[in-house]
């Protein structure tokens, strides 16, 4: 009987969490119509002048972002295409999300 209570009171905050997740609003960038770095998917990547294929595999690959500087800090992109799409894009940080890096061993 406590394994089944157990799994139940399981069940119950994972779907909190997932109600928690999907009940959130929109991030303010989209709401603005700037693509969240953090965010997008490759295909809207895609969209943004002069991003091909390559450099979208990247800003995806190179998640999470602090900053939209990051692209030029961390070696992203090259600095033109960073000019390029710099108007259309934003990074939001979510707060309650911690942020993971991978560290080099």
């Amino acid at each position: 009987m406590k394994k089944l209570l157990a799994g139940i009171f399981a069940l119950d905050l994972l779907l909190i969490a997932v109600a928690r997740r999907q009940a959130r609003p929109r991030p303010v960038a989209r709401q603005r119509g700037l693509l969240d770095l953090n965010t997008a998917h490759r295909d809207e990547l895609l969209r943004l002048a002069g991003l091909g294929p390559f450099l979208a595999d990247r800003i995806v690959e190179n998640r999470p972002y602090r900053s939209k500087l990051d692209l030029i800090s961390r070696r992203v992109i090259p600095d033109a295409s960073y000019r390029r799409i710099s108007h259309e894009i934003e990074v939001v940080v979510d707060v309650e999300a911690p942020v993971l890096r991978p560290i080099a061993i």
